[in-house]
């Protein structure tokens, strides 16, 4: 069986973690014994093709000149047209870039497998002119105008199978939309790599320090809520305490205006994008770790949270907001959900859990028996090679 993957982001370097999800997923598939391709967007002088990310074939394009190219990657396609008029320009290029490319690399492949709404389209109209069929897997669903929901519908619509990454999704999905085949399929974690028996010492000093570390990693970016988080800090009774987050985006030069205007300079940390092979050390390190997402203006929100899973796999105890897709994740028992857009939740939230070993001991605990039973990587990936398996009987 030959599956081509077709995505706006995927993995540029080993260390990487634009298109982490994407890579783990294709290695989780080829594992079971099914050839896989991945057609992406380029960036900067990456190699247009090559076969050396665990076996698995990297078509990769560009769309504009080499370290012009401002649609994929960065802080995620709808930020970036957000913020970007030279992003809006590219489209067109990038469209069809993404088609010719993906038009060459599927011709040889069983099923298309389409990740997010612009490679849905793409994967459609390859799927037509190739007579292969097509999946679809819904990660969003946010549709902050009138198009954007038309053509989610289109792609959705006539797509072979829809995967759904969360409960949430596929129910809000199905207000506006009727696919002809759908499952639920949550993304899952490699747990040998998240443990609770990750070496750290990446907190060396605040622990020398007997500081306690609260840690949240994401997109710098308003659905992530990191403004309510640093809110949070204020307000905690725990003045010891230590901030730190993880990753880039559009919105780093406002939270750094908010820890210069709350004076929180020493206690949190924005450390910038973390490697791959280096944040199975900051969750087992840390002895919380919190994800403030919100719905932000455009409606978008956390559909899922792969974070939480990787917190939870490295036995961290976690603290989040009760958004989107989140809730599927984090049960009372697993973790503490809060209400969004609610900085004293978050702070009293957090001090209760810093106050009680016991209890983030538990929970910890539990969360990390919850990703053993509910998210494992083999069983996930043996399920969609069975969905697999019917498209192509029919």
């Amino acid at each position: 069986m030959k599956i081509c993957i077709l995505s706006t982001m995927f993995l540029r370097y080993p260390k990487d973690t634009r298109g982490l999800s994407i890579y783990e997923y294709a290695k989780g598939i080829h594992q079971q014994g099914v050839e896989v391709s991945v057609v992406a967007p380029n960036d900067a002088h990456y190699p247009s093709y090559e076969k050396n990310f665990s076996g698995l074939e990297a078509h990769r394009f560009h769309y504009f000149i080499p370290g012009l190219e401002r649609v994929a990657y960065g802080s995620g396609i709808p930020t970036n047209l957000r913020h970007s008029l030279l992003a809006w320009i590219q489209m067109p290029f990038f469209m069809s870039a993404f088609f010719f490319r993906s038009l060459g690399a599927c011709k040889k492949a069983d099923i298309i497998h389409t990740q997010w709404i612009l490679s849905g389209v793409v994967g459609i109209l390859v799927g037509k002119i190739l007579r292969k069929p097509v999946c679809y897997t819904v990660r969003g669903i946010a549709i902050p105008n009138w198009y954007y929901k038309a053509i989610n519908r289109w792609v959705i619509n006539r797509a072979d199978h829809v995967f759904f990454n969360s409960s949430y999704t596929r129910d809000e999905t199905l207000k506006f939309c009727k696919p002809k085949s759908s499952s639920i399929v949550r993304p899952t974690v490699d747990v040998k790599k998240f443990h609770p028996g990750v070496k750290s010492s990446v907190y060396s000093q605040y622990k020398k320090a007997k500081k306690p570390v609260i840690f949240s990693l994401g997109l710098l970016v308003e659905k992530k809520g990191f403004t309510y988080l640093i809110g949070a800090m204020t307000m905690l009774k725990n003045k010891e305490a230590v901030l730190v987050i993880g990753g880039e985006g559009t919105e780093r030069k406002h939270l750094e205006g908010l820890i210069i205007k709350y004076k929180l300079s020493e206690r949190v940390k924005l450390v910038g994008t973390i490697d791959a092979d280096k944040t199975p050390a900051y969750f087992a390190g840390a002895d919380l770790f919190v994800l403030p997402s919100i719905v932000d203006r455009q409606g978008e929100t956390e559909t899922l949270g792969v974070v939480l899973l990787e917190a939870m796999a490295s036995g961290c105890p976690v603290v989040a907001t009760r958004v989107g897709g989140i809730p599927d994740v984090v049960h009372e028992g697993t973790g503490v959900l809060v209400e969004q857009k609610n900085p004293k939740q978050l702070a009293e939230a957090i001090d209760n859990l810093l106050a009680d070993k016991k209890k983030r001991m538990l929970l910890g605990k539990k969360g990390r028996g919850r990703m053993l039973s509910h998210f494992v990587f083999d069983a996930v990936n043996a399920e969609i090679k069975k969905t697999y398996d019917v498209l192509i009987s029919l």
